[in-house]
Formats: C-alpha cells, sequence, structure tokens
C-alpha cells in the first residue's frame, strides 16, 4: 500500500449521488443528446423559488456554468458571464449551476455572501440563475475539474461541453447566427495518477501478466481531469526520507525545471533566462484562454525506493535527454527596477488594521494594506514585471498603496511613485538561472 502526498492547485470534483427519483438509471449526457426538460428545485436571483430548463427556451442559446465555492477560477468568470449576459440578452441565458452542493457543503447564505463579496470587490452585481442541489444534473454531466460549460440549444440540445476558456463573444455570437464553430471539447478522464503509471492512461492497459518497476513518461498537452498538481509517492513500509515516485499534472515546462533543479527555485521567473535555439517549449501565456491547452506538460516516474535528491536527479536526466538541455547558475548584467524610499514614502507608512492584498482580476478597488514590501515585490517579480524588480527601500513597516485597476507596469510604477517611492530603471549585474542548449 503507498501513500501519496498531494499538492493541489485548483479544484476537483467528482460525481458522487443521484438523483433521488431516478437513481441508476440516469447516465451520463454527450454531444448531439438531449437534456431532458429538469426541474430546478432549488433556484437564486430568480422570480420564483423553483423554474424548469423550458422556462428559458425563449433564448437562442443557453449555457450551463458549473461551478463550486470552492473553485476560485470559476468565480473569477462570474463578471464575464454577466457581461456576456448582457451582451447578448436577447439570446443568451447563462444559468451558473453550483456543482455537487451537498459535497462542498453550499447553501443560499454561503452564496449571498460570496456574491456580496465579488460585488464589494470587483464592483459586478452578479444577477445570473443560480441552480443550487440540482442532483441529476451533477449526474449527466460528472466533472472531475472546473469550470465545465454545457452549451444548449433552445430545444435542450447538447451543442458542446467546453471548459471556460471557449465561453468568449465570438463563440457565442457564431452559434447564434447559425454559423459552425470549432471548440476544444471537455473530455474529463476519471484517473487515479497517485496510484496508476500515467503510461496506463497513455497507451491503455496491454495483456502483460507482470507489472514495471520502473518507468517514466513527459506528456505535452492538458489532460482533462487531471487538475494542475505535484505530487509524491512513497511505501509505508520505508522511511519517510525514501520516494517511489512522483507525478506533475498540467503544468508550465519552466516549473518542471524548477522542481528538478533546486538552484531554480530561488530564482523568481523573471531572473530565470531561457537561451535555447528554440524557446517555445517554454512558452507559457497563462490560464487566460485556450492556448494553455498546448502549453502545459504532465510528469510522472515510478522506481525502487530512492531518496528525494535522487528522485529529483532522475527527473533532470529526463528534462535533459528530451530537451537538449543544461541549467546553470550565471551572472548577468540585466536592466531592472529599484525602489527606494524618499522623504514622501512615510504618507504610505500603514495606518494598522488588517493585512490586505487587493490585487486580484477582481478586485475592484485594487489596493494593500498593511503589507510587508518585501512581499508587495515578490509579488511584482511572481506576476507583473517582466524584468526584476528590487527592493532597497529598508522599510520595516507595512505599508499602504493604492493600486491601479489595470496592473501593467508602467501603471504599477505611477502608483508606486504616487505613494513617495522612487522608481528608478537602471543596469545592474545580478546572480540568474539559465537555461540553455547542451
Amino acid at each position: 500500500m503507498k501513500k501519496i502526498i498531494f499538492f493541489i492547485i485548483g479544484i476537483v470534483c467528482a460525481s458522487t449521488s443521484l438523483y433521488a427519483q431516478t437513481t441508476s438509471e440516469i447516465k451520463p449526457l454527450n454531444i448531439g443528446d438531449t437534456l431532458p426538460d429538469i426541474v430546478f428545485n432549488q433556484i437564486m436571483n430568480y422570480p420564483t423559488k423553483t423554474a424548469m430548463l423550458s422556462d428559458f427556451e425563449n433564448k437562442k442559446l443557453i449555457i450551463l456554468d458549473f461551478w463550486s465555492t470552492s473553485c476560485t477560477v470559476c468565480i473569477d468568470y462570474f463578471p464575464h458571464m454577466q457581461s456576456l449576459s448582457h451582451q447578448f440578452k436577447n439570446d443568451l441565458q447563462i444559468i451558473l449551476v453550483d456543482s455537487q452542493s451537498k459535497l462542498w457543503h453550499d447553501n443560499p447564505q454561503k452564496i449571498e455572501r460570496l456574491l456580496k463579496n465579488l460585488k464589494d470587490g470587483s464592483g459586478v452585481n452578479i444577477q445570473l440563475p443560480i441552480v443550487m442541489n440540482c442532483e441529476i444534473l451533477d449526474k449527466y454531466f460528472p466533472a472531475r475539474t472546473l469550470p465545465l460549460e454545457v452549451w444548449l440549444s433552445r430545444n435542450g440540445v447538447i451543442l458542446a461541453i467546453t471548459g471556460g476558456e471557449e465561453v468568449n463573444a465570438g463563440n457565442i455570437r457564431d452559434l447564434i447566427e447559425g454559423r459552425k464553430v470549432t471548440m476544444r471539447m471537455k473530455k474529463d478522464v476519471f484517473f487515479d495518477i497517485g496510484r496508476r503509471p500515467l503510461s496506463s492512461l497513455v497507451y491503455g492497459v496491454n495483456s502483460l501478466s507482470g507489472h514495471s518497476i520502473s518507468s517514466s513518461m513527459l506528456y505535452k498537452g492538458e489532460i482533462d481531469g487531471l487538475h494542475s498538481s505535484f505530487g509524491l509517492k512513497r511505501p509505508d513500509s520505508i522511511t519517510d526520507t525514501f520516494y517511489t515516485g512522483m507525478f506533475v499534472t498540467n503544468m508550465p515546462l519552466i516549473y518542471l525545471y524548477q522542481l528538478a533543479y533546486k538552484n531554480l527555485n530561488q530564482f523568481p521567473p523573471n531572473r530565470i533566462m531561457i537561451e535555447t535555439k528554440d524557446s517555445t517549449d517554454f512558452r507559457f501565456d497563462g490560464y487566460n484562454d485556450s492556448s494553455w491547452y498546448s502549453q502545459v506538460y504532465s510528469y510522472d516516474i515510478n522506481v525502487p525506493p530512492v531518496t528525494r535528491q535522487k528522485l529529483m536527479e532522475y527527473m533532470q536526466h529526463d528534462l535533459e535527454r528530451t530537451f537538449h538541455t543544461k541549467v546553470t547558475d550565471q551572472q548577468m548584467r540585466m536592466k531592472c527596477w529599484v525602489i527606494k524610499s524618499t522623504p514622501y514614502t512615510a504618507k504610505s507608512t500603514t495606518k494598522g488594521g488588517e493585512t490586505e492584498y487587493m490585487m486580484n482580476k477582481v478586485d475592484k478597488p485594487k489596493y494593500i494594506r498593511n503589507f510587508p514590501m518585501p512581499e508587495l515585490v515578490k509579488e511584482l517579480n511572481l506576476n507583473y514585471f517582466k524584468i526584476p524588480v528590487i527592493d532597497a527601500t529598508g522599510l520595516k513597516k507595512n505599508v499602504d498603496i493604492n493600486m491601479p485597476d489595470t496592473l501593467s507596469p508602467g501603471n504599477i510604477i505611477q502608483a508606486l511613485r504616487s505613494a513617495g517611492f522612487e522608481m528608478q530603471e537602471i543596469w545592474r549585474v545580478m546572480n540568474v538561472g539559465v537555461i540553455s542548449d547542451n
């Protein structure tokens, strides 16, 4: 029996219960099937306490957006969904379906608090109907990962089943106007990568009677149903310092390198230089649109018990022979931003209160309160600046700073200057991690 250590990013939702009146007769629906005229016995943001799917057949297109209060990515989409609903108000109906309500202990009060916090942070009032505790929908559309989008005609015919990235004005307009649309369909796999090698998913089950004692696999492209995650495997019978494998799923290639090469972990992304002839393998534009489907990787290794250091060495060998690279620490002269204190910086000294970081996409207004300056600089390097930002303020007290609604480097620099800081662009010799051709 193996113990699995999971480091999970994101959200996983598994179907667990059946609709009380129909039990095991319900089977998952696919594209081309017709969704029956379901009764929604619990619906929020709607004139009545109950509704039926047919109540919305006056619209040309219906999208069932499956989400959960535990899925922050789903909630980040809400303002976008509300905007699309307003843009296509005569032809489109978006219904927010709270997936597996009982599993996540969701209730009207919890959802109302969430919507209020979202409105306070983003300024957007979500008015879309919200369906809760609809176990028959959970059974018709079992999901391992959220959000899940089910596209329906006004007659309930399933036109597509996708991820949230495909819900955009172009695809909606084309479907409403009867044009052919090419979207990436979402097909979640139900696979326990913590206990089975990735190869058994990729190649399927064969007729061999034995079992593999050592294997590794690197796979490019998103695997539906597996969240972005990292995990270690180890047997119960061996001391905790030994491991029998590791897996990474649906992550950018640079993350795999940072796992394998400990020295890369000391550098933020803007101090890791990619100096290969073909750097497209390392390209990652974020999870904002469908381009990420082809930009993520999954890696799995299974070996007899070894130390974690040896496991990482095996991973390094796999990366080196696949991409023909080497990783080194170097010193490099490069452009950077230096933040310095001035006599006016004192006005940004915190007035106390709770520590707040309101710089997420849906936050409005954006600001930090009672926040450490080194932590702010760390966030700037991780998420906003392509060249390094250096903290030379020497501040020991926390700060209060108002941030712009659009968090571009130029706007952030202006906000910091308005807060009394000096922003100086200079050239400096810095320690960096370099991934280059071998």
